[in-house]
C-alpha cells in the first residue's frame, strides 16, 4: 500500500531538480545546506513551497504567513529554510504554543519534522523523512533504490492526520 507521502516526497524531488538543478537538489537531499532558493525566492520560501506547503495540505492544513504562523486548524507551523537547525524554530514553537495556548505545533525544515503537543508543549517526537528522499532521489536518477523501512513514514502520517 502506497502511503500519502510517498507521492509528495517524489513530487518534491521532481520539484527541487527545476528549482535548484539536479545537482542543487542531491546536495540538499544529501543535507548538504543551499545556497539560495529558486531564483530570486528566499531560501525558505522555497523551502516551504516545496517541501512544507505540499504536505500540509495533503493533510487538510492552510497556512498564512511567515516562518511562524497559526493554522486554520489550530496547529503552530514554524519552520525553517532546508538542512538549517531547528532549535531556533522549535524554541519559537514552544514559546508560541505557551503564549498563545495552542494545543499542538510543528517545526520542520521540510526534511525533520519535530511535534509538540499539550498544555505544557515540549518537543515529543522528531520524525526525518531524509531517508525517503534519498530513496526517491536514487530511484530518479537510477530506476531503482533500496527501499526503506516505512513505518516512520506511517507513524508520520498519523501523527500530522491527529494534529490539529
Amino acid at each position: 500500500m502506497e502511503l500519502l507521502s510517498e507521492g509528495l516526497i517524489d513530487d518534491a524531488v521532481a520539484r527541487m531538480d527545476t528549482s535548484l538543478g539536479i545537482r542543487g537538489a542531491a546536495e540538499a537531499i544529501s543535507g548538504r545546506p543551499v545556497r539560495k532558493g529558486y531564483r530570486s525566492e528566499d531560501l525558505a520560501c522555497t523551502t516551504y513551497r516545496i517541501l512544507i506547503r505540499p504536505y500540509m495540505e495533503a493533510f487538510g492544513r492552510r497556512y498564512v504567513g511567515d516562518s511562524a504562523c497559526l493554522g486554520e486548524s489550530g496547529t503552530i507551523l514554524c519552520y525553517v529554510a532546508m538542512n538549517r537547525p531547528l532549535d531556533d524554530a522549535s524554541r519559537k514553537m514552544v514559546a508560541i504554543m505557551t503564549d498563545m495556548s495552542v494545543p499542538s505545533g510543528v517545526s520542520t525544515d521540510g526534511f525533520r519534522w519535530a511535534c509538540a503537543c499539550g498544555a505544557r508543549p515540549r518537543i515529543d517526537r522528531v520524525f526525518d523523512l531524509r531517508p525517503y528522499y534519498i530513496e526517491a532521489l536514487d530511484r530518479r536518477r537510477f530506476r531503482v533504490a533500496v527501499a526503506v523501512d516505512r513505518e516512520e513514514l506511517r507513524d508520520f502520517e498519523k501523527r500530522m492526520r491527529d494534529v490539529g
